[in-house]
């Protein structure tokens, strides 16, 4: 027979579980996890690259090399539609270069 406080006895007492409640837990885990890209709340920056991608970024981040700013600071709704508007060929500007290479030594 296991002594109490052996570590293989099954634990019975769970009113005195100094443990969280699963709840608190969560609800801890939620509140860090959210994704700051898709803060409906969240102020925004509209970035692009040399291939003439665009990108939402948190304003409160730093802009990461090899990107600038093609929008300042403004609410998501702005930066989607600014995205929506000036983003329309999904294909870097490098494929788009080549293709017309390619079309014009055919």
């Amino acid at each position: 027979m296991k002594e109490a406080g052996d570590p293989g006895r099954h634990r019975t007492d769970h009113a005195r579980d100094p443990r969280p409640d699963r709840t608190d837990r969560v609800k801890e885990m939620t509140a860090v996890s959210t994704n700051p890209f898709e803060d409906p709340e969240g102020r925004y920056l509209v970035l692009v690259n040399d291939e003439g991608q665009h990108s939402l970024w948190p304003s409160f981040v730093e802009t990461p090399a090899g990107w600038k700013v093609a929008l300042p600071e403004t609410d998501r709704q702005s930066a989607l539609d600014h995205v929506n508007e000036n983003w329309t060929d999904m294909r870097p500007k490098s494929l788009v270069a080549a293709m017309a290479t390619d079309a014009t030594a055919s």
